[in-house]
């Protein structure tokens, strides 16, 4: 005889629910679509606002196939209304506090149905998730890091939900502070811009430098330090001989990203690590493309967060050389813009 949910203790609902991960899915927005006109049908008027989140929320990344809704409500009493409704209509009530209540469907004594569905209950303006949502939807390279962390902890926890999400935390933490941080800034207006520089002095040059260096060291791990030292003889006269150098200036008028451009192909995009996530990559080389008609560039293959950018930039790659252009083990990939 099949035991009853309610019977079974946490580790046989592990089992029976494990971690599985799917290539994103466009049906997934159609499920969610679908459901909110239900979720519309059956609740009362309480000027409710309903949004998909998680991560069947955002395109393109591997996510579990399981469909989240938040619904804001006003008071702690229209909570407990709308709880008492979905449960009639299915619904299964996972865990209640006074101002947040967590529900479920799609949960069978056999496993997963095709479509399973959480609800997060909350009061109003408790929705740091669509923060996260929109964030990772503008900045795809960020979006492609959080795939790549599931995937590599799907395995380790495919067993143990609590220890899957406890180990995304920071990601999670982290970026919802920053998507936070840009929101209020674009309240507050964007006080940074883009300048095609045309006196190369000895200072920019420094600050230039130290940009080139704080972001190769982050991004570029396939090199040793003392690979990058070497590299970084060269890097003065290529940002004094290439044609079009366009920076991007804080507030501050402090560099914080640079590009390189010549003859309509990008020979360099270089942003200080901690100014990335932001947009600011996207709106450099989108600068190019619109005013250097920009459709060509190179990449080594072994930093797949770039590839992945450019890729979503509309870049494909049309040649592969198993070697750098000095001749040395690094793998580029040629790209064009289709």
């Amino acid at each position: 005889m099949t035991k009853q949910l309610s019977d079974m203790n946490l580790e046989e609902l592990w089992h029976l629910f494990p971690i599985s991960l799917s290539a994103y899915q466009p049906c997934w927005q159609t499920w969610y679509e679908e459901e909110r006109q239900f979720l519309c049908m059956l609740l009362p008027d309480l000027s409710l606002r309903i949004n998909h989140i998680g991560s069947t929320a955002i395109k393109g990344i591997w996510a579990k196939p399981i469909i989240d809704i938040l619904i804001e409500a006003a008071e702690p009493s229209d909570l407990k209304q709308i709880k008492t409704l979905l449960i009639k209509n299915g619904y299964i009530c996972m865990s209640e506090t006074e101002n947040r209540i967590s529900l479920n469907k799609g949960y069978t004594e056999h496993g997963f149905a095709e479509r399973v569905f959480h609800i997060h209950l909350r009061l109003n303006n408790d929705h740091d998730e669509i923060y996260f949502r929109d964030y990772l939807n503008k900045h795809f390279e960020i979006a492609k890091e959080y795939e790549q962390l599931k995937l590599k902890l799907w395995k380790l926890y495919e067993f143990d939900r609590d220890g899957y999400t406890l180990a995304k935390t920071n990601f999670v933490s982290n970026y919802t502070r920053l998507a936070k941080e840009a929101a209020m800034n674009n309240e507050k207006g964007d006080k940074m811009k883009i300048v095609e520089i045309m006196d190369r002095s000895d200072l920019l040059i420094e600050q230039l430098m130290a940009v080139w260096e704080n972001s190769v060291t982050a991004t570029h791990l396939f090199l040793s330090a003392a690979e990058i030292s070497k590299i970084k003889e060269y890097v003065p006269q290529a940002l004094l001989s290439v044609p079009h150098l366009v920076v991007m200036m804080n507030d501050c008028n402090t560099p914080i990203a640079f590009m390189g451009i010549a003859e309509k192909r990008l020979e360099m995009l270089f942003i200080l690590n901690e100014e990335r996530g932001k947009g600011i990559g996207k709106r450099l080389l989108q600068f190019g493309i619109d005013h250097y008609v920009v459709n060509e560039l190179t990449v080594n293959e072994q930093n797949p967060q770039a590839v992945g950018f450019y890729e979503h930039m509309g870049f494909q790659t049309y040649k592969r050389s198993e070697c750098d252009e000095q001749g040395n083990p690094y793998p580029l990939l040629y790209m064009q813009l289709i």
